[in-house]
């Protein structure tokens, strides 16, 4: 769902504005990448004393999209005010906000880049394959999605982006295999040497447009570290991105969502139907791993906790998760 914020008109009635004059100062940290990747247990987990989501309410909290959309004068409404203040106590409060779409939207990127190249991004991943089931259940719950024909899953392979120019997949809704390249999109962000044929076999050459105007760090994650029932592991990892923000010790506890209704499902993506979904996206997967793990976090700008934990995570796009199911 996106942000009320979204929609508002400029205080003027809506006339053009001048673009606002954006202070760098005004934005501490990102929590974007990939829907249905944990960002929200992420927005609601940070969403603390010393932290402003852009919502004065806290039970308002939601994702922002106005960088997405160019709306730079509304962002600035909601963030300029709330440059420089603190706790009662004189703690700095950090401001950040959630959008999934971060890295795959072109003007996103560009407004990163020209107005906060050095603001931080928290970026979380999962197995490409329990990720397109995923967003294709949660796509298929929105109204203007199912009150149509439910799309046969084998039609959703290929590319979906407005950008697309080869093996795209019409009326999608924005659910293809193409949106669980998660390398694809990291590699944007320029954190890689990028000067070899063996990196670019691994990203297949991406044309996705680069962005090394970007000088943030970047805090990548898993998001079965999010779900670690490994309790001094988990504290290690919390306490990892409290530092990565600037956070008091011990100050983030992960929001738990366990009360909520089970939600229908409308795919089960290890019926067999669906077999040549997990083969795409499993070889996607290992070259996603081996990239990860050979280049991106290699990168001094890259910050991981519980490194082994991650690195044992991400080696499980490898295989195909509904063969371990099997398993068991």
């Amino acid at each position: 769902n996106e942000s009320s914020f979204d929609n508002l008109r400029s205080k003027d009635g809506g006339t053009t504005r001048t673009s606002p004059k954006i202070s760098s100062k005004m934005l501490h940290f990102m929590i974007g990448g990939f829907g249905k990747c944990g960002t929200t247990t992420l927005m609601k987990s940070l969403n603390t004393r010393q932290t402003f989501m852009g919502f004065e309410n806290d039970e308002d909290i939601s994702e922002i999209h106005l960088l997405r959309k160019d709306k730079l004068n509304v962002f600035n409404d909601i963030y300029k005010d709330h440059i420089g203040k603190m706790t009662e106590d004189g703690l700095p409060i950090l401001n950040g906000f959630k959008s999934p779409e971060l890295l795959q939207s072109d003007t996103f990127l560009r407004n990163v880049e020209t107005h906060f190249s050095d603001t931080n991004i928290i970026i979380s991943t999962r197995h490409p394959v329990l990720h397109f089931q995923s967003l294709y259940n949660f796509k298929l719950r929105d109204k203007k999605f199912s009150s149509r024909k439910r799309p046969d899953p084998l039609s959703l392979i290929g590319d979906c982006a407005h950008t697309c120019t080869s093996d795209c997949v019409p009326k999608s809704r924005g659910v293809c295999t193409k949106k669980s390249y998660f390398h694809y999109g990291l590699s944007r962000l320029m954190l890689t040497p990028m000067n070899t044929s063996e990196e670019a076999k691994l990203l297949d050459y991406s044309s996705l447009s680069k962005h090394s105007g970007f000088k943030g760090n970047l805090f990548l994650l898993e998001l079965g570290q999010l779900a670690d029932d490994n309790i001094t592991r988990q504290g290690a990892f919390l306490n990892k991105m409290e530092d990565f923000i600037g956070l008091e010790t011990n100050s983030v506890s992960l929001y738990s969502n366990s009360g909520n209704r089970t939600r229908e499902k409308f795919i089960d993506i290890c019926e067999e139907s669906n077999r040549p979904i997990r083969d795409i996206l499993v070889e996607m997967g290992t070259k996603a791993a081996k990239w990860i793990r050979e280049y991106l976090i290699r990168s001094p700008r890259v910050v991981v906790a519980n490194r082994d934990h991650f690195v044992e995570l991400i080696n499980k796009w490898e295989s195909d998760p509904c063969e371990e199911r099997n398993m068991t």
